[in-house]
């Protein structure tokens, strides 16, 4: 941290800054587990009045990016449960993610839409492996901890 400013790598995701997006950056090969728990101590502990999200910008604002993160991640993951675990299209999670939606009803960004359907591929696949094995419910405890009002 640096005079007030978090530099969160992609830790709470992404930020669009002229469409007021924000969105995952989740590689093949992320476990939500660690990502989620690394996403609570930020929110826990770091107290920043803007964030410096990598290759993207500096904004106002610290906590509320990583909560309306945790809510994206919960829609997202909830929907995959609503679908049985099938995959569901970015049109699917639209309806359930605000970010996703804003996103789509603006004019957009290539690399941010890669972005979302790159992270859909990583998220579904981690949360059907977390499935499979009978978890997951710390997960959806700890992304309901950094929102607001749950």
């Amino acid at each position: 941290m640096c005079r007030g400013i978090a530099f969160v790598g992609d830790a709470i995701g992404g930020y669009d800054r002229e469409l007021d997006v924000v969105f995952p950056t989740s590689p093949p090969g992320l476990r939500l587990e660690p990502y989620v728990e690394s996403m609570e101590r930020l929110y826990r502990g770091v107290r920043a009045r803007a964030t410096g999200f990598t290759h993207m910008c500096l904004a106002h604002g610290f906590t509320e990016f990583i909560e309306r993160h945790a809510r994206q991640l919960l829609a997202w993951i909830e929907t995959i449960d609503s679908l049985g675990g099938e995959k569901p299209s970015i049109e699917t999670l639209a309806s359930r993610d605000p970010e996703l939606a804003r996103y789509l009803s603006r004019a957009r960004c290539d690399r941010v839409l890669k972005s979302f359907e790159r992270s859909l591929e990583a998220i579904h696949e981690e949360w059907t492996r977390i499935r499979s094995s009978g978890g997951g419910e710390e997960v959806i405890r700890r992304l309901r901890s950094m929102i607001v009002g749950w």
